[in-house]
């Protein structure tokens, strides 16, 4: 089913270089994810497949000024190592994080569980981005809310 992105979404992301049905390897996402050591998440595979390796430049409504995210799911992986995920879990009842991108000038780290939920974190912060992958790019183009997870 195709998320229904707003105008200005879309514009990000056709200027990155995406279209409806994008496909890259997904053999390579796999590759990546078991030398990086992460768990292999059909939600996360599903999503890098049409947006791994995209990068996103938007102007942030708060601060006026210019930022991105991006997929590029294997530097936010060299960012993140996996037991430095392990402190999150408990905290959303998920099993599984997987690293599949970062935002915010590359500040906050974007990770994927078993279910397609986005979290970011930074440091000690550790919010909900969206329910799926579509809808965290949707909240950070728009300055939608993300909930803060204690």
């Amino acid at each position: 089913m195709k998320y229904s992105y707003s105008e200005e979404t879309l514009s990000v992301l056709k200027n990155a270089g995406w279209t409806y049905g994008r496909q890259i390897d997904a053999n390579q996402i796999i590759q990546t994810i078991r030398e990086k050591e992460f768990p292999l998440l059909k939600p996360a595979i599903n999503f890098l497949t049409e947006y791994g390796e995209l990068k996103m430049k938007f102007n942030d409504k708060k601060s006026k000024s210019p930022s991105d995210f991006n997929f590029d799911f294997s530097k936010a992986m060299d960012i993140v190592v996996v037991e430095g995920i392990s402190d999150y879990i408990p905290r959303i009842g998920c099993q599984e994080l997987c690293s599949i991108g970062t935002a915010y000038n590359d500040y906050v780290i974007l990770m994927m569980d078993e279910r397609g939920i986005v979290y970011g974190c930074y440091e000690r912060f550790f919010a909900k981005m969206g329910d799926s992958g579509e809808e965290c790019i949707e909240n950070i183009v728009m300055d939608l809310a993300i909930h803060e997870i204690q």
